[in-house]
């Protein structure tokens, strides 16, 4: 699955409906989503941490040719926060954004369905007071 926030979310929302006819097989679906949903994370993870890399160096090479085309000295503040509005960089920020929030939602995902073995018990168990 590709890591795409609009996609991820439809997927979180069909795996995470319990009802009574359904309860069996989330209870035993639920290790295998649970690691469905650490990978993407850890791979989500390993994407941010490639994408400030390759922040740093495409904003590193901006600046150089900043400095280059100048015809006066800037200091390295200046020469950074220009580089700050070429496109490349902007669009790098945009994905950096996106990739953090869908950490965040992932992280939360892996929280609910650790939580959800309580609510399946706690589901059977109502259920169990209801038949008696």
């Amino acid at each position: 699955m590709e890591l795409d926030i609009k996609k991820i979310l439809i997927e979180i929302e069909k795996d995470v409906v319990i009802d009574e006819l359904n309860i069996k097989e989330v209870q035993f679906k639920l290790p295998s989503l649970k690691h469905k949903y650490v990978g993407l994370l850890v791979r989500a993870k390993i994407t941010l941490a490639e994408k400030n890399k390759e922040l740093e160096t495409t904003k590193k090479s901006v600046v150089d040719q900043l400095k280059e085309k100048s015809h006066v000295k800037l200091s390295p503040n200046t020469l950074s926060e220009a580089a700050n509005d070429v496109g490349s960089i902007k669009k790098l920020k945009e994905e950096i954004e996106q990739l953090e929030l869908l950490i965040t939602l992932l992280e939360k995902t892996e929280k609910t369905l650790s939580s959800m073995t309580y609510d399946i018990k706690n589901i059977i168990e109502i259920q169990k007071l209801e038949t008696t």
